[in-house]
């Protein structure tokens, strides 16, 4: 527990150091992230097990027990970098107009969200688990992608 709440307390202060182009991602146990993107203004508590994550739109709370690890990713001003970069996870690669999924679930459904819940997208990866989602056509903003292999918002700048 201290070890983590070392690591913890060294990412937390790492974002105050970090350009608006980045996101702090909670890394789940069970499989799957979430991000919040910095200018969201994330804020982590812990009270007993549980840590309470507050940002300017949005509050999560997560069991200490389902939390793997939490880390700081910088990125892009257009879609066009990974958000993971692990072979053993499911990446997610931005291009311009395009999210490129890899690593997925075999046919598991992809859904696009705007900032206000809206279901904006659908897709399905294929029998490998992979899949391309055009999003040329959706205007600047945040959006949250979710599916059974990740959970993440993104920015369209």
């Amino acid at each position: 527990m201290r070890k983590f709440l070392l690591t913890f307390s060294l990412t937390l202060s790492a974002m105050i150091t970090v350009a608006q182009d980045s996101e702090f991602v909670v890394h789940l146990k069970a499989g799957g992230t979430v991000g919040y993107v910095i200018s969201s203004k994330p804020k982590v508590t812990l009270s007993g097990d549980v840590f309470t994550l507050t940002t300017t739109d949005n509050t999560a709370t997560y069991q200490h027990s389902e939390v793997e690890k939490f880390t700081l990713n910088v990125i892009s001003t257009a879609i066009s970098q990974p958000i993971v970069k692990s072979a053993a996870e499911p990446q997610i690669i931005r291009q311009e107009g395009q999210l490129t999924f890899t690593g997925c679930v075999p046919y598991d459904a992809i859904h696009i969200y705007s900032a206000d819940g809206k279901l904006l997208l659908t897709s399905q990866t294929d029998a490998s688990g992979y899949a391309e989602v055009q999003t040329s056509q959706l205007p600047k903003g945040i959006y949250v992608v979710k599916s059974d292999s990740v959970n993440i918002k993104i920015v369209k700048r």
